[in-house]
């Protein structure tokens, strides 16, 4: 559902392609999306 997690991959039309910044200088990778990869993961962290 997410697809690629590299937004200078994503395409245009998605929340991460539309949304996301490309690294900057410092290399880092900024996201407006994240994914649990179980359910029990989803239910702690959605408290946080």
């Amino acid at each position: 559902m997410m697809r690629v997690t590299n937004p200078t991959d994503a395409l245009c039309g998605t929340i991460r392609g539309n949304f996301a910044q490309a690294p900057g200088d410092d290399g880092g990778i900024f996201n407006m999306v994240h994914g649990s990869h179980s359910r029990d993961s989803a239910r702690r962290e959605i408290v946080l």
